[in-house]
């Protein structure tokens, strides 16, 4: 009976042995653990966010690396602000990097062998590096090479159409050999400074309603193929509907001089890109001639750049100011319609007459304009 409960037991303390020795195998490893911690917690760097130590960096990620990148710890600052790191046989040079900041040091072998404050002593900064200014400075460089490549390809694509002068408005002269959007830019302006010399000048009988003659297109100016303009304007009430055939139409009656077709190639050529340099140079070559021609869209395409650019401090000049009625009187029928709207409903009977008198002209001399 001894006996059996004897080799009863053999299997059991074996097995109370063999958990023993587990824990005390752990114990140990954890203790060895807790010993490298402890060792490697001597050798730290600081950071504060005054530079001088009194407002520590805590709780900040950061990774303590060799000058080529190799990652040697990894972790978070304590609440002193203070970041462990560790050594690399034979290397001098580290970096302990943060989201935002890098911070380059040279620590010499002999660092290694003081300990807490001592060691930091010994560290020497090299510098530190803003990533967030670093990151801004390589995304702007990008931007800027970007922006080359962009620019050298639209010239090229200049330079082939100037060679060609086969564009579809090239009646309206040969391309120059070189242009570009500054070249554009000034083409612009030396046409806006000529508008603005023209309100400058105008007279009150410039303004006088009481004047105003209701013209058609032709009697405005050239209109030859008038119906190419009305047909191009209609498409234009249901967007994408424009055919190849109907714009043609509407090329070929500009090229024949017909003032509100080149009205609408400026307009066109207005919103498309940039650094489509042969349509930027065709529109100056549009826009001259209408401000030569001294047709009366271009004055409120004038004023609606103004307006864009916050040049007026409060609201833009409304309908029934000099401007609006300068391009009334001077065949814009859009401008007709608005002028004759605000001037409808004043009080003296002859600017009243005349506002509708203009309101009127406009929705019959050029009714899609304004069909719904």
């Amino acid at each position: 009976m001894n006996k059996h409960h004897a080799g009863a037991r053999g299997p059991v303390w074996k097995r109370i042995a063999a958990t023993a020795l587990a824990a005390a195998c752990m114990a140990a490893m954890a203790s060895a653990a807790q010993a490298a911690d402890n060792a490697a917690s001597r050798h730290y760097l600081s950071l504060s966010r005054d530079g001088a130590g009194k407002l520590p960096w805590s709780d900040e990620p950061y990774s303590w690396i060799t000058h080529d990148g190799k990652v040697l710890r990894e972790g978070v600052t304590d609440a002193n602000g203070r970041a462990a790191v560790a050594r690399q046989a034979g290397e001098t040079r580290y970096a302990l990097d943060t989201i935002n900041l890098r911070w380059n040091y040279t620590v010499d072998d002999a660092c290694w062998a003081r300990q807490g404050a001592d060691f930091v002593r010994c560290v020497k900064m090299v510098d530190t590096v803003d990533k967030v200014s670093q990151r801004r400075e390589e995304e702007e460089r990008a931007e800027k090479e970007e922006a080359k490549t962009r620019r050298d390809a639209a010239l090229a694509r200049y330079r082939k159409a100037a060679a060609a002068n086969n564009d579809e408005l090239a009646w309206l002269g040969p391309l120059p050999a070189e242009w570009s959007v500054d070249d554009a830019s000034h083409q612009i302006g030396d046409v806006f400074h000529k508008i603005e010399h023209d309100l400058d000048t105008m007279s009150a009988a410039d303004v006088d309603v009481t004047r105003f003659v209701c013209k058609s297109p032709d009697q405005i100016g050239p209109a030859p193929d008038q119906q190419a303009v009305v047909d191009y304007l209609d498409s234009l009430r249901t967007p994408g509907t424009t055919t190849r055939q109907q714009w043609r139409a509407l090329v070929e009656a500009a090229r024949k001089g017909n003032w509100l077709a080149r009205l609408q190639l400026f307009l066109v050529l207005g919103s498309r890109p940039q650094d489509d340099l042969v349509s930027q140079y065709r529109r100056g070559q549009l826009m001259a001639w209408l401000q030569a021609n001294h047709v009366g869209a271009i004055y409120t395409y004038f004023l609606s750049q103004l307006a864009a650019t916050g040049f007026f401090e409060g609201p833009s000049p409304g309908p029934s100011s000099p401007i609006y009625l300068y391009a009334a009187m001077r065949g814009s029928y859009s401008a007709m319609k608005k002028a004759g709207d605000a001037l409808a409903g004043d009080d003296d009977p002859k600017t009243r007459a005349s506002g509708e008198r203009m309101r009127d002209c406009a929705v019959k001399m050029m009714p899609v304009l304004f069909a719904k």
